[in-house]
């Protein structure tokens, strides 16, 4: 049973180094965070390295007004993966490449 774990785990790390699944994902995520937020969200794709890694690149967010709000070229997170088993989300270490927040 570990092993089947394991293995599908990996298998779904190799599938989402595709380009064209990971632009899908970053498509999705910019949907879902437009939805939630109430305001233009873009990603340009999303990827899930190993041990819990997620990275997302070209991220771009505009305020309620319309204009830019918030740009970066890279973020990344490490997650907990049996907080995300329990349905809530914890965060262990974050970076961020790249960005840029007007202050106006």
């Amino acid at each position: 049973m570990l092993w089947t774990v394991i293995g599908l785990y990996l298998l779904l790390v190799v599938l989402l180094k595709i380009p064209a699944i990971q632009a899908f994902m970053g498509n999705t995520a910019a949907s879902l965070l437009t939805k939630k937020l109430g305001t233009e969200v873009s990603v340009g794709r999303v990827e899930i390295g190993l041990f819990n890694r997620i990275i997302v690149d070209d991220v771009k967010m505009k305020d309620q007004a319309g204009k830019p709000f918030f740009r970066a070229s890279r973020l990344s997170a490490k997650a907990s993966i049996p907080a995300l088993l329990r349905g809530k989300i914890s965060v262990s270490s974050d970076s961020s490449a790249g960005g840029s927040c007007p202050m106006t």
